[in-house]
C-alpha cells in the first residue's frame, strides 16, 4: 500500500480530515516565509492532536542546531524532513526520530550519488532560488539508478487527485506527499484531502 503524507497542515479541520481519511503522515512547516508556516506552540497543539494517529514530520529549512533543538523539544515529532538541504551529521543526536532527505532534480539533471542514510528521502521539483517546495510543480520523474542508495522513494511536486495514479504508476514509489494539491484558495480543502488519499488507495501497489 503507498504511503500517504499530507503537508503543510496548519489546522485542526486539516489534521483531522488527514487522519480520518487514512494519510500516514503529516507535515508541519518550520519556515517562517512559507505561508503554511506554523510556529512551534501551534504544532505542539495539532501534534498532541494526532499523537497514535499517523507520522507527524517537521519540515526544516533553518539547519541550525539551536532552532532544531527548540522544535524537537517543543514539538512532539516522529520524524524530520530536511528541506532545506543535507541530512546534517548531528541528525542522529536528535534521538528516537527518523529522518527523510529531500532531492531536488531539475529537468535531465542527474540522481546524486553517496546520500547520507536516511529512512527515506522525497523527490520534489527544482523550483526557483530560495523555494523549498509546495509550489504545485512536477518533479523529474526518472527512475533513481540502484546505486543512489535511496531506498525509500516519496513522490512530491504537482501531485492531486487527478494526477498521483500516474505517478504511482510511473515510479511505483513507496509513498506519495501532498500539500498545493489538496488545496482550495491557499487553504487546505477537506474533500480535496478525501479524494487525494482515495485516489492514492485506488491506484496503490
Amino acid at each position: 500500500m503507498t504511503w500517504v503524507k499530507i503537508c503543510g497542515i496548519s489546522d485542526r479541520a486539516a489534521l483531522e480530515t488527514a487522519v480520518e481519511a487514512g494519510a500516514d503522515a503529516v507535515g508541519f512547516v518550520f519556515y517562517p516565509p512559507s505561508r503554511r508556516y506554523v510556529s512551534p506552540a501551534q504544532a505542539a497543539v495539532l501534534a498532541g492532536q494526532a499523537a497514535g494517529a499517523l507520522l507527524r514530520v517537521g519540515v526544516l529549512v533553518d539547519h541550525r542546531r539551536q532552532a532544531v533543538d527548540e522544535i524537537v523539544s517543543s514539538v512532539p515529532l516522529d520524524a524530520l524532513q530536511w528541506a532545506g538541504g543535507d541530512i546534517p551529521s548531528w541528525a542522529d543526536e536528535l534521538g528516537g526520530l527518523v529522518h527523510i532527505g529531500v532531492i531536488r532534480l531539475a529537468k535531465d539533471a542527474p540522481w546524486p550519488r553517496q546520500l547520507a542514510p536516511a529512512w527515506a528521502y522525497l523527490l520534489d521539483a527544482q523550483g526557483p532560488a530560495g523555494s523549498f517546495g509546495g509550489l504545485g510543480q512536477p518533479a523529474n520523474w526518472s527512475p533513481a539508478p540502484e546505486d543512489a542508495g535511496i531506498g525509500r522513494l516519496i513522490l512530491s511536486g504537482g501531485l492531486s487527485a487527478q494526477t498521483v495514479g500516474a505517478a504511482i504508476g510511473q515510479m511505483n514509489p513507496f509513498g506519495v506527499d501532498v500539500s498545493s494539491g489538496v488545496e482550495t484558495a491557499g487553504a487546505k480543502d477537506p474533500a480535496k484531502i478525501r479524494a487525494f488519499v482515495k485516489a492514492v488507495k485506488q491506484h496503490a501497489h
